[in-house]
């Protein structure tokens, strides 16, 4: 099992505190959960947080000097492939991909690897960042019956984790991939 499936399985910290603290129309937002879920699977979970505490400034501090606003797009100047970027701080260039595509070809998925996915609208106006894994080559179906897992949050509809049964799932998008090294 890799690191990010042991840190999203069920009753593992990550989906228990995304999900009791941050209820549907108060949910965690898409880019706090990508970026706890990184900073869980290396090692850098706030005592808080493991004693069941939910608010996220003990995660900021958890994180390096100014890698949670990077991450979060939390500031005034912030690029569309932030997060994907900052995931880089962890993971390193050698195994990291960034692709960005506005319509055709699309990025791919890596079969048997996690992936943090950043898309936007064309204008930049409306985007979301959300984690998916394709199943290994040959192992369909996966989760769910489909051959891809989807973990994301929102504040509007809170913490879900579900198959997914195409990619991508919107049209006209831009979309930057960061393919995450094997066992990440």
């Amino acid at each position: 099992m890799s690191a990010l499936d042991a840190a999203l399985a069920p009753g593992a910290l990550i989906p228990t505190l995304a999900k009791r603290a941050w209820p549907p129309r108060k949910g965690l937002p898409c880019c706090s959960l990508v970026s706890m879920v990184i900073l869980a699977v290396n090692d850098r979970i706030p005592s808080e947080a493991s004693s069941g505490g939910a608010m996220l400034g003990p995660w900021r501090r958890a994180a390096p000097a100014g890698w949670w606003d990077m991450a979060n797009l939390a500031r005034e100047e912030w690029q569309p492939w932030d997060a994907l970027l900052a995931a880089r701080h962890f993971y390193g260039a050698s195994e990291l991909r960034i692709q960005e595509t506005g319509r055709h070809p699309l990025p791919c998925l890596t079969p048997g690897r996690w992936h943090v996915v950043q898309w936007w609208s064309l204008d930049l106006s409306y985007g979301h960042t959300q984690l998916y894994h394709r199943a290994p080559d040959g192992e369909f179906p996966y989760y769910q019956g489909t051959h891809l897992r989807k973990v994301h949050s929102s504040k509007a509809k809170g913490y879900r984790d579900h198959g997914a049964s195409r990619w991508p799932w919107r049209d006209r998008m831009l979309c930057g991939v960061a393919t995450l090294p094997e066992g990440a």
